[in-house]
């Protein structure tokens, strides 16, 4: 099995004014949408609903907002989603998503193991993963809530996901030499790289799986074929981890199962609908 790192510490963000907003402040974000929904639907006539073509296409933006805030694509996906109504209210939904895990931690920022040390070498042994893309295929039903301009909705997809993922080990000898001379309490050591890194270890892990995801949203009709939406939810899904030992030699495959809980966020999708 091979090391797990914590992401977090490995990641800075950089952060601008509309990553804050994007990132960081999501559920300030839901919030003021849910208020300037409101006020929408309380003014909202019965002469102003609109009739509702039966198919949409509907593009999170979310990914974008992020990207242009300065933040990482980690979470959420990129998502294109055909809904097809089946009834007034009930919707048939097909459609894929993508999340950017293609990441490498630094040699230097990465955690590591010391393998051997004596008065002045120390042998260091550092860790680092890569993490691909992950597609992901879902379909599900979609109900919708109330009328008008203003509306709720809910429902559930089922979904597959595919991911791959590398993790290498490398050593290194380092030398402990002084930083600043001086004498006593003003000598200050240092670690510095005394030989080349080399390869110790090198694992892949396939991963496929699925599960089910509900969710809940409210979407906003601007048009009779432009609108947007609101969702969030979370996964519940069930996977096969297959890890296959390269280096230092073939060592045959670890089979693992696992289920897992996730909620990417308080907002998943910010969609612009399409209508058609």
């Amino acid at each position: 099995m091979p090391f797990e790192l914590d992401a977090d510490s490995h990641f800075r963000k950089t952060e601008t004014l509309l990553g804050r907003f994007f990132v960081v402040s999501p559920l300030l974000f839901f919030l003021v949408f849910l208020f300037f929904s409101s006020v929408l639907a309380a003014q909202e006539t019965s002469d102003t609903t609109f009739k509702i073509p039966k198919r949409e296409l509907a593009f999170n933006t979310l990914p974008l907002a992020i990207v242009l805030g300065g933040g990482n694509l980690n979470e959420p996906r990129f998502t294109l989603v055909y809904k097809h109504r089946l009834k007034d209210k009930l919707a048939l939904r097909v459609g894929g998503g993508i999340s950017f895990l293609n990441h490498r931690y630094s040699f230097f920022n990465a955690p590591f193991n010391i393998i051997e040390q004596n008065d002045s070498l120390q042998l260091r042994e550092y860790h680092h993963a890569r993490y691909r893309e992950q597609p992901r295929f879902m379909t599900g039903l979609e109900y919708t809530f109330g009328k008008g301009k203003v509306k709720w909705f809910a429902g559930a997809d089922l979904f597959l996901f595919y991911t791959k993922a590398d993790y290498t080990s490398e050593m290194a000898w380092f030398r402990l030499d002084t930083v600043a001379h001086g004498s006593g309490i003003n000598t200050q050591y240092q670690y510095f790289l005394a030989s080349d890194y080399a390869i110790s270890r090198k694992t892949e892990e396939k991963r496929i799986g699925g599960g089910i995801s509900p969710f809940f949203g409210l979407k906003w009709e601007l048009s009779s074929m432009i609108g947007f939406s609101l969702q969030t939810g979370f996964d519940f899904n069930y996977s096969r981890r297959n890890f296959t030992h390269i280096y230092p030699k073939a060592s045959g495959n670890d089979l693992f199962h696992s289920m897992d809980f996730s909620m990417n966020g308080l907002i998943q999708d910010f969609s612009i609908r399409i209508k058609f």
